[in-house]
C-alpha cells in the first residue's frame, strides 16, 4: 500500500482499529492519556516516589520494623533505645518487689548543740515532751518513703538514785505521728543507766542512735520532725542536739 493510498484510507475513514496495537508508542506527542488506559506494572512499585503517594493509610505490614507506629509501637519499646534525656519521676512507677530503691534526695538536718549541758530542753516528766529540736525536708514525690538515720545527745544530773532511763521518739508535727523507726511495738528509744551501789551524785552526757522511718506522708510539702523526750522515773533529761540524715526514697 501507497502512502498515497494510506493517507486516502485515514480520510476516507479507512483507518481501523485494528491498526491501533500497532501503534508506536513515540508516535504519541501531546495530549494526556486517560488513567484507565495506563497499566502500572509491579517492577515499577519499588521506584515510587513516596511524594506521590497523596491519600489512603498504609497497612502496618508495609511499614518496616524500624518505623514508629505512633503511641502503638510506644508501648512495646524497648529501654535500649532511650540513649538520652531523663524520664520525669512522675513517669515511673512503683519498683517490683524485691528490686532496690532510689534516693531522690538528701539532707543533713542537726538542730541544737552537741553539748548537752548547753540545756536545750530540760524535762523530768515521764509523758512525751516537746522539745525545739526538728529537722525537715521537702519531699519531691508524695508517694516516697523518708528515712532518717542519726543520734541523739543528752545530759542529766542526779543523786540518790541506782539508775537512769530515758525515752526519746520523732513524731510528724503535721498529725503527731509517731515515726521512730525502732522495733514494732516500742514506740521510744530507750537509753538506760544503771549502777547496783547507789550513787550520790550522778553527771550524765551519752548519745544515743535514733532513727526515722515515714511511709505515709503523702505530700510534696515541707515536712517537720520533732523531738520528744521523757525520763523513766523522773530523772533529769537535759539536752542537747538531734543529728539526722533525711533521705527521700522511691
Amino acid at each position: 500500500m501507497t502512502k498515497a493510498r494510506d493517507l486516502s484510507n485515514i480520510i476516507s475513514g479507512g483507518f481501523t482499529e485494528s491498526d491501533i496495537p500497532n501503534l508506536a508508542a513515540s508516535k504519541i506527542t501531546s495530549g494526556t492519556l486517560d488513567n484507565a488506559r495506563i497499566s502500572l506494572d509491579e517492577a515499577e512499585i519499588p521506584s515510587l516516589n513516596a511524594s506521590k503517594i497523596g491519600a489512603g493509610t498504609l497497612a502496618d505490614a508495609r511499614l518496616p520494623s524500624t518505623a514508629l507506629n505512633s503511641n502503638v509501637d510506644l508501648t512495646n519499646l524497648s529501654a535500649s533505645n532511650l540513649t538520652s534525656g531523663t524520664i520525669p519521676t512522675a513517669r515511673i512507677t512503683a519498683l517490683p518487689a524485691g528490686v532496690g530503691g532510689k534516693v531522690l534526695q538528701y539532707v543533713k538536718s542537726q538542730s541544737g548543740n552537741f553539748d548537752a549541758s548547753q540545756g536545750n530542753w530540760n524535762v523530768t516528766s515521764t509523758t512525751p515532751t516537746s522539745t525545739n529540736i526538728t529537722a525537715s525536708i521537702t519531699p519531691t514525690n508524695s508517694s516516697s518513703k523518708i528515712i532518717g538515720t542519726g543520734f541523739v545527745t543528752y545530759g542529766a544530773d542526779g543523786s540518790s538514785i541506782t539508775s537512769f532511763q530515758f525515752g526519746f521518739q520523732i513524731q510528724r508535727t503535721s498529725d503527731n505521728a509517731d515515726k521512730t523507726a525502732m522495733t514494732p511495738g516500742s514506740f521510744f528509744g530507750w537509753d538506760s543507766e544503771y549502777n547496783a551501789s547507789q550513787q550520790t551524785r550522778w553527771d550524765v552526757y551519752r548519745m544515743i542512735p535514733i532513727n526515722l522511718y515515714d511511709d505515709n506522708h503523702g505530700t510534696t510539702s515541707e515536712i517537720t520532725y520533732r523531738l520528744f523526750v521523757r525520763s523513766g522515773s523522773g530523772h533529769q533529761n537535759r539536752g542537747g542536739c538531734m543529728y539526722l540524715n533525711l533521705f527521700e526514697v522511691l
